[in-house]
């Protein structure tokens, strides 16, 4: 299965809603996160937000 890792930006353009609201959306969803090297961190989407 194919991974794909947003930044909270990107994730609140999918969603509809600001970097902030997007972080407390990805803790509610338990998504996997990692800083990545360029200092940003990213959030593994689950299989219903793909």
């Amino acid at each position: 299965m194919p991974q794909i890792w947003m930044t909270y930006d990107e994730l609140g353009m999918l969603c509809g809603c600001s970097a902030g609201e997007a972080r407390v959306q990805a803790l509610h969803w338990a998504l996997d996160r990692r800083r990545s090297r360029d200092g940003n961190t990213r959030v593994k989407l689950n299989f219903a937000l793909m």
